[in-house]
């Protein structure tokens, strides 16, 4: 995550509708938003294992796996964040396919590379 960028003070829905005509991706995080960072290439390597790992084991289950630009939503903490990979297996994430973000997560993977060595 990066640091707060304008607008802030945002309601959920008015995030969700601003995030829409974006290019990049923000995280929100009770009315503040943030900009996301790129990943590096072992970033990207290591969410790509994850979810192909989780292949098997999903395979046969009523569960699905999915890459970061799929938000979860915590109503909680009123925060929309693109975990790496998250996974659900509840009928309510999977029963619209346009649906904004995942509610009801079975596992999220977030990623965290050590930076040394040039990567």
């Amino acid at each position: 995550m990066s640091a707060v960028i304008t607008p802030t003070g945002m309601t959920p829905q008015e995030y969700l509708d601003w995030e829409s005509t974006q290019q990049e991706k923000h995280e929100y995080i009770g009315g503040q938003v943030y900009a996301m960072t790129g990943a590096r290439l072992n970033h990207n390597r290591i969410t790509l294992n994850a979810v192909a790992s989780l292949r098997q084991p999903l395979r046969g289950r009523p569960c699905e796996a999915f890459m970061s630009d799929v938000r979860l939503q915590i109503d909680a903490a009123l925060a929309f964040y693109y975990p790496d990979v998250v996974v659900t297996c509840d009928p309510r994430d999977l029963a619209d396919g346009r649906a904004l973000a995942v509610q009801h997560p079975w596992l999220m993977v977030e990623v965290f590379v050590r930076q040394h060595g040039g990567c």
